[in-house]
């Protein structure tokens, strides 16, 4: 399909004589040529709210039809994301990202694998932080591909790459993300700097030195497992969001608010997956997203998982409803919690 559509736009290309007009983006005012080089431009899209997950455009290259490259820009509603890539922001953004990427296709049925940890890329004159880059290897049904990530910010917004490549050669699909992010600074009247991938940490304010724990040790290599592997990162978004502070050790005790985020955060996850792969529908994560879809998230928290430090000022005004609700919905759900979050050693 994807190969049709590249060869429907270069017929059209040649039959016009004409090449496709670039976008400027309104948020970030970058221009996304419709034809930089061997790229062409495939698809727009405007997510909703856009105001919060903003737009993406989408390209592939001659010779790699079966290959994808999006390009993201967006700000989740923050307005403190700082230009370029040293930010906990960032760093944030770009570890959700690069775990999103094996939970998604491991709820797919694929192997996935890291063969590129996430890495610091500076420029080799002046050691600025351009951005944060990351590979995987995923193999499905029969085929090989290559996942690129990188994430960085530009005028209050997280512009983020993703790279999906045909086959197995990672320099080869290193060397076209490069292609296509210095095609895209000359078509914006800059010159890519020289950069190089740096090894280091990937440190964020309040979040580091933690350990996600599982109580059954079988579940992180589950499809299900991946799911609440993501739970236990949104805890982590939303502490950090919030300016929560971690303690100095032992157990990390969400607050409710945390708990309603996380677990909604992570049914819009399973939700997308279950969308694209029926297959992957599990029973648990199925009466979640129908709590969610019927708004009761906050009261099925409440009733399932209030810890005695919740304020009784936090309850929600709707418990008995749900109470009422959960009688005819939920008759042989069982409330679960798979994962602990806890301060390791440094």
């Amino acid at each position: 399909m994807w190969r049709l559509i590249f060869l429907f736009g270069l017929m059209t290309m040649v039959m016009t004589g004409a090449v496709a007009a670039p976008l400027k983006d309104e948020a970030t005012g970058l221009s996304f040529p419709g034809s930089p080089g061997p790229w062409l431009r495939v698809g727009f899209r405007e997510f909703e709210p856009k105001a919060q997950y903003g737009v993406s455009y989408t390209y592939q290259r001659e010779g790699r039809e079966q290959g994808v490259l999006t390009c993201y820009v967006f700000n989740l509603g923050f307005t403190d994301i700082p230009d370029g890539a040293d930010s906990d922001r960032v760093r944030q953004e770009m570890l959700n990202t690069f775990n999103g990427v094996t939970q998604l296709w491991n709820q797919q049925g694929a192997t996935v694998s890291e063969i590129m940890p996430i890495g610091a890329l500076r420029t080799q004159a002046g050691n600025v932080l351009f951005a944060y880059v990351g590979a995987h290897h995923i193999q499905h049904q029969g085929t090989a591909n290559i996942s690129i990530s990188l994430v960085s910010a530009y005028r209050g917004h997280f512009l983020k790459l993703r790279y999906t490549f045909p086959g197995n050669d990672l320099q080869a699909a290193v060397d076209d993300a490069t292609e296509f992010v210095d095609l895209l600074f000359k078509a914006n009247g800059h010159v890519l700097p020289a950069l190089t991938v740096v090894k280091e940490p990937l440190r964020i304010a309040g979040v580091r030195n933690v350990a996600i724990s599982f109580i059954d040790r079988r579940l992180p290599s589950t499809p299900v497992g991946t799911l609440w592997i993501a739970y236990a990162t949104m805890r982590l978004k939303y502490r950090g969001d919030h300016g929560l502070a971690l303690p100095e050790s032992g157990d990390i005790r969400p607050t409710f608010a945390e708990e309603v985020f996380a677990r909604s955060e992570a049914v819009k996850i399973y939700d997308e997956v279950v969308a694209t792969d029926p297959t992957a529908a599990d029973a648990y994560w199925d009466a979640l997203a129908k709590v969610a879809a019927n708004g009761f998230m906050p009261a099925y928290v409440w009733t399932h998982h209030k810890r005695f430090d919740w304020p009784e000022s936090e309850q929600p005004q709707d418990l008995a409803k749900f109470v009422k609700w959960q009688k005819k919905n939920l008759k042989k759900h069982v409330p679960d919690t798979a994962v602990v979050l806890q301060m390791q050693d440094p």
